[in-house]
């Protein structure tokens, strides 16, 4: 098989990986948002449209309303001598932090790639209208998804213990919970961006 063939088949395959890791961490991101509602019907019902951005913004707001309702309850719980709950905030709101700088990876991947002409390599690119008209284009390879790829699956694996953790928060009887350690926010997506009309000479 030609070397630009078998290149382009580690690409294919590993942006399919990718958007596959990436769908796991949604499932798991709502698994999250219904752990923390009384009612998940309801919490599915408006949560199922939204956008990732929108729905990152309304898992933050959820953690922080639980914790005020867990601190009100502990107040309580002391007074009676018992086991207070942990609060949940702010393992939540890393786990959302790192779903929104992954999404970034995520978009700009899965919507920039185009197939390359033969024996060229893959780039990635776009057009943007944000504050002046600016296009990007960058060079794409296999192992830099690799990597992206393996911090989305840390993230899912990070969420599925903070789902576990606030499950056994709800019954103080039991065990307290053994807290994960937080996982560092990846780096946030640079694109090389370039103004559009700063190439096109004046007349």
């Amino acid at each position: 098989m030609p070397r630009s063939r078998v290149q382009s088949e580690r690409v294919f395959s590993q942006l399919g990986k990718l958007v596959v890791r990436w769908n796991d961490l949604e499932l798991q991101l709502r698994r999250l948002l219904f752990s923390l509602c009384d009612d998940w019907v309801t919490a599915a019902i408006f949560s199922v449209e939204m956008n990732m951005h929108a729905f990152l913004n309304a898992l933050r707001i959820v953690a922080k309303e639980y914790d005020a309702h867990v601190e009100k309850l502990n107040r309580l719980i002391r007074q009676a001598a018992g086991t207070p709950h942990d609060l949940v905030s702010e393992h939540v709101h890393c786990v959302a932090d790192c779903a929104d700088a992954l999404r970034l990876y995520r978009n700009y991947y899965a919507h920039g790639i185009t197939s390359p002409r033969e024996g060229e390599p893959f780039t990635v690119g776009g057009i943007n209208a944000r504050g002046r008209l600016t296009t990007y284009d960058q060079l794409l390879t296999a192992a830099e998804m690799r990597k992206i790829t393996v911090l989305i699956g840390r993230t899912v694996r990070y969420a599925q213990a903070v789902e576990r953790c606030i499950a056994a928060n709800e019954h103080p009887s039991r065990a307290r919970p053994t807290w994960p350690e937080k996982l560092p926010v990846p780096d946030k997506l640079k694109k090389p961006r370039s103004n559009l009309l700063d190439r096109i000479p004046l007349l």
